[in-house]
C-alpha cells in the first residue's frame, strides 16, 4: 500500500482509498464528463505564494503536436541550478493513488536500466512535501504530472498546493545521472481544486533549471478525433518495484473519451503522472489511476485541446 502525506497535517492515507474514490464505469465515463465541462481551465502558484494567472495558449488546428528533443547530454547547458544531494528515501513518504488492481493479469512491466538514454532520461522521479510520483518534461524547464501529485483536489483552496518539488531526471535507483532541480511555479486545474474532478487531474510544474536543454523531452499532441487502437507506452517509477527504478509497458488505447484514455498497460502506484506516448514519442496522455471494482481498464488524463494550450502557455 503506497501512501499520501497530506499538506501540513502529515497525515497518511491509504493510496486505495484515493484511487477508487470517485470512479466511474467506462460506460458513464462519457457522461460524467460532459457534467464537469469539455475545458481544462488552469490556475498556478509561485514556489513563494503568488497565485498566478492562466496562461494562455495559441490557437491550435485539428491536429496539433510539439516535437521531441533528444537533448544535448551535457549537464552544463542545464543552468546553475541543479543539485548532486542525494534523493529522500523516507519510505513512508508515498505517493502516487494507483492500487496493485493497476497489474492487469500478469505483470509485464520491464524495467528500463539504460535510464540515461532516450527518451528515458527525460522521464523524472517527483517528490514533493506531500507525495512521491512520476512526471515528464515537455520543455527545457517543464514538467508534466497528475494533477493529484501536486494538489489533494476538492478543497477549493490554491493554498493547498504542495510544495518543495524536486525533478529527478533519469533516476536510476540511488543513482541520479543528471541531478535534481527544484521548482518556481505549480499549475493544476480549477476543476481538480474545487471538485476533485477526475476529467481534469493534470499538474504541471515549472522548474529553475534547464534540464531539458540536457537530457531533451517528450512531444506531446492532441487530435479530435478517436484515439482507439493507439500504441501507447506508459513509463515511470512505480512504488512496487525496487526504490526509485524506471518500469514501462506498451498497448493499445481500448477507449477514449473526451478526456479520458483506457488501456490495459500495468502499471503501479508511484506511476501517476507518467506519459502515454506514441511511437514518435508524443505525449497524448497523463497515467493517473487503476482498474479496480467496475473499472477495467488504467486511465490517463487526455491531452485535450484546451490542455495543450495551457501547456504551450506555461512553457
Amino acid at each position: 500500500m503506497s501512501l499520501v502525506i497530506l499538506l501540513g497535517s502529515l497525515v497518511a492515507v491509504p493510496s486505495q482509498a484515493v484511487a477508487h474514490a470517485a470512479e466511474t464505469p467506462p460506460a458513464a465515463a462519457a457522461s460524467a464528463e460532459e457534467e464537469e465541462g469539455a475545458t481544462d481551465l488552469a490556475v498556478g502558484v509561485t514556489s513563494s505564494g503568488e497565485v498566478l494567472e492562466a496562461p494562455r495558449g495559441t490557437p491550435t488546428a485539428t491536429t496539433e503536436t510539439i516535437e521531441p528533443y533528444t537533448g544535448s547530454g551535457d549537464i552544463t547547458d542545464a543552468g546553475p541550478n541543479v543539485s548532486f544531494e542525494p534523493a529522500p528515501e523516507d519510505a513512508s513518504t508515498g505517493g502516487g493513488d494507483v492500487s496493485t488492481d493497476s497489474v492487469i493479469g500478469a505483470d509485464n512491466r520491464t524495467r528500463i536500466t539504460a535510464t540515461t538514454s532516450h527518451p528515458s532520461r527525460t522521464i523524472v522521479y517527483l517528490t514533493s512535501s506531500d507525495a512521491r510520483c512520476t512526471g515528464f518534461l515537455v520543455s527545457k524547464d517543464t514538467v508534466v504530472t497528475a494533477g493529484h501529485c501536486v494538489h489533494p483536489g476538492g478543497t477549493g483552496s490554491t493554498s493547498d498546493f504542495y510544495n518543495n518539488f524536486r525533478a529527478y531526471p533519469g533516476k536510476n535507483g540511488s543513482t541520479n545521472p543528471y541531478g535534481s532541480c527544484g521548482w518556481t511555479q505549480v499549475w493544476t486545474d480549477t476543476a481538480w481544486i474545487n471538485d476533485e474532478s477526475e476529467a481534469h487531474d493534470w499538474g504541471v510544474i515549472k522548474l529553475n533549471c534547464s534540464i531539458g536543454n540536457t537530457v531533451g523531452w517528450l512531444g506531446y499532441r492532441w487530435q479530435s478525433a478517436s484515439l482507439n487502437g493507439t500504441s501507447v507506452t506508459v513509463r515511470g517509477y512505480p512504488d512496487d518495484k525496487a526504490y526509485a527504478t524506471l518500469w514501462t509497458h506498451s498497448g493499445s488505447i481500448q477507449y477514449s473519451y473526451t478526456h479520458v484514455l483506457g488501456y490495459a498497460i500495468d502499471t503501479g502506484a508511484g506511476q501517476s503522472g507518467s506519459p502515454a506516448y506514441d511511437a514518435n514519442l508524443y505525449a497524448v496522455g497523463i497515467h493517473v489511476r487503476g482498474a479496480g471494482g467496475s473499472i477495467a481498464y488504467n486511465q490517463a488524463k487526455r491531452i485535450t485541446e484546451s490542455l495543450f494550450n495551457i501547456i504551450q502557455g506555461i512553457t
